[in-house]
C-alpha cells in the first residue's frame, strides 16, 4: 500500500517538461491510492555547483533562494493530497552521493514509501556514464525510486507494467514489491525474460561455430526457454492473489536484453518499466540491464534497488 510519496525536486531544473511531467504522474498515483505527496530538496554545498547561472556565496543563500522558488512553483498545485515542501540542510554533503544518502535518510525517518525522482534526457556518449543524480540515489536509497522521463505519453502512467526480470531471488523480492504497489493501481504486470541468443553473440565476436555446435545451443536454448516459462508461470501465479492481471514473455534476442525489453514495452503498449538493480559481487554498480533501461527508457521505470 503506498500512503507517503517523497519527491526529489530540483528547485533551479531549468527543463520545466521534467517537473510537468512529474507533477502529472503523481498527481495519478495521489488520485488511484490516496498517497500524500511531500516534495522535498536537499540543500547542501554540493547544489553550488549544479545550479547553473546562479552565483551564491554561501548555502544560507542557496536555501533562501531554493525557498522562494520552490514556493512560487509548487503554489500552481493546488491539489489537496500535496503537503508543504521540505528542505533537507546538510552542510556536510558535498557531494551527490551524500546529497543522496541525505534523500534516503530523510526518507526512511518519514516512512516513504516511493521516492519520485526526474531524469535529465540524454542522448549519445552521456548515457553511457554514470553522473546524474538520479542514478545515484540509485545505488544508495533503501526504498523503492520512481525515475520519471522529460515527457511522457498522456495515457494513465500506470495502466501497463512491464517488469523485467533475471529470474533472482533478488528480481522475485522486487516482482513481489511490485505487485504491492501495482494492485491499488489497478494496474495490468506483464513478466518479461530475456534471454540472449549465446550463437549469435559467439559468432560476431569472431568465433566460427560449425552446424553441431548451433544445434546443441539452439536445443540448450530452447530447454532454457521452456524452465524460464515454467518459472515465469509460478511467479504470476503470486499476481492472481494480489488481483493483479499478468502476462508472460519470455524468448531469446539477437539483440542486448536491454533493446529487446524496450522494444517489447513499445509493442505492448507499456506505460511504466520495472526493474531490481543488482546485488551480490556488483555491490557498487547498478546491473548493466537495469541501468541501460533506465538511460534509455522514454517511459517512468521503477525501480527496486539493491538496498532495500
Amino acid at each position: 500500500m503506498i500512503k507517503e510519496v517523497l519527491w526529489s525536486v530540483d528547485a533551479f531544473q531549468k527543463n520545466t517538461k521534467i517537473w510537468n511531467h512529474s507533477v502529472r504522474i503523481l498527481n495519478s498515483i495521489a488520485a488511484q491510492t490516496g498517497a500524500r505527496i511531500e516534495p522535498v530538496y536537499v540543500s547542501s554545498p554540493s547544489e553550488l555547483r549544479w545550479a547553473e547561472g546562479f552565483a551564491f556565496p554561501g548555502t544560507k543563500q542557496l536555501h533562501a533562494a531554493a525557498d522562494k522558488v520552490l514556493r512560487k512553483k509548487l503554489s500552481k498545485v493546488k491539489e489537496s493530497h500535496w503537503e508543504n515542501f521540505h528542505i533537507v540542510v546538510d552542510p556536510k554533503a558535498f557531494s551527490m552521493t551524500a546529497a543522496a544518502q541525505a534523500l534516503n535518510k530523510y526518507a526512511l525517518k518519514t516512512g516513504s514509501d516511493l521516492i519520485v525522482v526526474g531524469k535529465q534526457s540524454k542522448s549519445g556518449v552521456e548515457r553511457f556514464f554514470l553522473g546524474s543524480y538520479a542514478e545515484t540515489l540509485l545505488l544508495h536509497s533503501q526504498i523503492p525510486v520512481l525515475v520519471v522521463p522529460a515527457e511522457g505519453e498522456s495515457r494513465r502512467p500506470f495502466q501497463k507494467i512491464l517488469f523485467a526480470t533475471d529470474l533472482s531471488a533478488e528480481s522475485l523480492k522486487a516482482f513481489k514489491k511490485l505487485l504491492q504497489w501495482a494492485a491499488p493501481l489497478k494496474a495490468q504486470v506483464i513478466l518479461c525474460h530475456i534471454i540472449e541468443d549465446s550463437a549469435f553473440y559467439g559468432s560476431s565476436m569472431g568465433g566460427f561455430m560449425i552446424a553441431e555446435e548451433i544445434a546443441l545451443l539452439d536445443q540448450a536454448m530452447k530447454m532454457q526457454i521452456k524452465r524460464a516459462h515454467q518459472k515465469l508461470k509460478s511467479w504470476s501465479s503470486l499476481a492472481r492473489k494480489f488481483q493483479v492481471p499478468c502476462q508472460i514473455i519470455s524468448k531469446k534476442s539477437l539483440q542486448s536484453a536491454s533493446r529487446e525489453i524496450l522494444s517489447i514495452a513499445k509493442k505492448q503498449r507499456a506505460s511504466c518499466l520495472a526493474v531490481a538493480t543488482q546485488s551480490g559481487a556488483l555491490k557498487a554498480k547498478l546491473g548493466s540491464v537495469a541501468r541501460d533501461i533506465i538511460r534509455r527508457a522514454h517511459l517512468p521505470v521503477w525501480v527496486y534497488p539493491r538496498r532495500a
